[in-house]
């Protein structure tokens, strides 16, 4: 049985332990903060719990995309999932800039009742909203049938899908309000929507078109099913050590050591973790220059704070 090790335990970490385990892999999970989870975990202020990185998902009703892989990883039966925009809107946009033209949009569950409300906050704008309305839907469909994934289409075509959401709106002569409006869900993603390649920026919002669910609990309920799914798969988590350096020899991973100075030897190493942390956890000769400072030179995406 191949052994591996996953750095990170966030639901990228977790979601792959898990998927790994049911294929027969012997998988370790390595977290450095002492609770498993990472930004799903949330945290308790005077008995409030206060989600950090989950705090509503998309795509979720039965057979659609998060629900079919929520199934897959056998989660689904443990979450309390709650639908949203049953009697009200699932996201309320408010404005305060007067040259905008809108003040207040509401964003419901359906991709006919989203372009409704376009219309009527922009009754000027129909081309464009159609030019819109055409990319997400298309967008959409990629998204439920998972095609990006495994799509034999040329790279070419992916190009054209990574066009900057600025740039779309530039073609189409989008109104600034317009812009404002639609642009939104790029903030989920962390990426000016002069930036974000508008495949994810439609792919997001698609997602809450779809159907809008959220936790009945909160982002640890979530986090501990999933810690425990992978334990009852026969997965490891070791908690409240880091990993200090991944072991390479003759061009091969052999395992990682940890802060603490203890030894895990693996097959295989998955960094759920941020691309420059994995550079910094690798010996100099175990990547070229010219990659150490690619991966250096890369901009990170937006965080975000709040007291």
């Amino acid at each position: 049985m191949a052994k591996v090790l996953i750095i990170g335990s966030g639901i990228g970490g977790l979601s792959a332990g898990i998927i790994l385990a049911k294929l027969g892999f012997d998988v370790t999970v390595v977290e450095k903060n002492k609770q498993p989870g990472g930004m799903m975990r949330s945290y308790v202020r005077q008995g409030v719990h206060c989600n950090v990185g989950l705090h509503y998902m998309g795509a979720l009703d039965e057979g659609q995309v998060l629900r079919r892989c929520f199934d897959y990883l056998g989660i689904t039966a443990d979450l309390p999932l709650m639908r949203m925009g049953g009697d009200g809107p699932v996201d309320r946009y408010l404005f305060d800039d007067d040259s905008l033209g809108v003040d207040l949009f509401d964003v419901p569950v359906g991709f006919e009742t989203y372009e409704a409300n376009l219309r009527t906050a922009f009754p000027d704008q129909h081309r464009q909203i159609d030019g819109l309305m055409a990319m997400l839907r298309r967008s959409g469909c990629q998204f439920d049938q998972l095609d990006f994934l495994y799509s034999e289409k040329p790279a070419e075509y992916w190009f054209e899908e990574a066009e900057p959401l600025g740039d779309v709106f530039d073609r189409l002569s989008c109104s600034p309000g317009l812009r404002a409006v639609f642009g939104v869900p790029s903030v989920l993603i962390g990426v000016p929507p002069a930036i974000c390649p508008q495949f994810y920026h439609t792919m997001a919002l698609a997602s809450y078109l779809f159907s809008a669910w959220r936790l009945a609990s909160n982002g640890t309920h979530m986090a501990d099913v999933c810690a425990r799914r992978l334990a009852s798969l026969g997965g490891q988590i070791r908690t409240g050590d880091a990993v200090a350096r991944i072991r390479t020899a003759g061009g091969s991973v052999r395992g990682v050591t940890l802060a603490s100075g203890d030894i895990i030897d693996a097959d295989l190493v998955i960094g759920a973790i941020h691309p420059k942390q994995i550079v910094g956890l690798l010996a100099p000769e175990s990547l070229k220059p010219s990659y150490r400072r690619r991966i250096a030179a890369l901009t990170d995406t937006g965080g975000m704070a709040a007291v």
